[in-house]
């Protein structure tokens, strides 16, 4: 569909993310489904040997809102600056509801499909927003940041 657009040469924003979230305990993102797995058995399982780069639905919203008040065109990728692995979302998730990160285990990709599936996953899904940010003149937050309330790069000079 993306080429179609492009070349149809239709003035047209393209926004690309790898993987939502956002802090809602019932939420059908990673979160949610991090945080779901932890409630009840209060432990879950992080992949270790895969990388990408979640995005905060805020912040996809932002960038959303500044390509149609600034009227861009083109291909915009929203990431935060660094890759992180399943496993380390899992403890910021945890950390972010008072659950011990010990709670959170770590786990291969080939433990958890088998060797052979394993092969078949991706191991890093991961986008670099580095033109996004110039462009925008915004990072998004990483999940630490976006999710524990630090102090992100929400509103961050791209220079």
């Amino acid at each position: 569909a993306e080429d179609a657009i492009l070349k149809s040469g239709a003035k047209a924003a393209i926004v690309r993310s790898v993987v939502t979230y956002y802090k809602n305990r019932n939420a059908k993102t990673i979160y949610g489904k991090i945080l779901h797995e932890l409630q009840p058995k209060r432990k879950t399982s992080g992949v270790v040997d895969v990388l990408f780069t979640p995005t905060h639905t805020h912040d996809i919203v932002k960038a959303i809102t500044t390509i149609i008040d600034k009227k861009l065109v083109g291909i915009y990728h929203v990431a935060p600056k660094k890759s992180i692995s399943p496993y380390d979302v899992a403890k910021i998730v945890a950390k972010a509801n008072d659950i011990s990160e010990d709670n959170v285990k770590k786990i291969t990709l080939a433990k958890l499909y088998g060797k052979d599936r394993a092969l078949l996953r991706l191991t890093h899904s991961s986008l670099s927003g580095e033109e996004t940010v110039k462009k925008l003149n915004f990072v998004p937050r990483s999940p630490n940041a976006a999710l524990t309330n630090k102090k992100g790069s929400r509103s961050t000079n791209a220079s």
